[in-house]
């Protein structure tokens, strides 16, 4: 079922939804818990593309989350980790992470 509904969500986004697998953002507000908690916690069981930019959403399911509900509450993120690290791939080719923000690398980031 391809092709979008309006300029919000796919067709897949929305048949996903109707299955049960919700965006991180909505599963957390759902069942109370952190984003960054679903993100970290949950593998994402599939992908769908989101506005009008055709953004890749991941998408994970209530039923996992329900039955993870304990650990995503009880959740707190590193304290090294303020949430706005992203890997990224360096020229050598190994992986190291860099603030979204400002650059700095994790582990000279205060």
């Amino acid at each position: 079922m391809t092709g979008y509904d309006g300029f919000s969500k796919s067709n897949n986004a929305i048949a996903a939804e109707q299955d049960g697998l919700y965006p991180a953002s909505v599963l957390a507000r759902r069942l109370k818990v952190k984003t960054a908690a679903v993100r970290a916690l949950l593998a994402p069981e599939e992908w769908h593309h989101t506005s009008k930019r055709y953004n890749r959403t991941d998408y994970y399911s209530i039923e996992t989350a329900a039955d993870m509900l304990a650990d995503l509450r009880g959740w707190t993120p590193k304290p090294t980790d303020c949430g706005r690290f992203r890997p990224v791939i360096g020229p050598s080719g190994r992986e190291s992470s860099f603030c979204n923000y400002c650059t700095v690398e994790r582990a000279t980031h205060s």
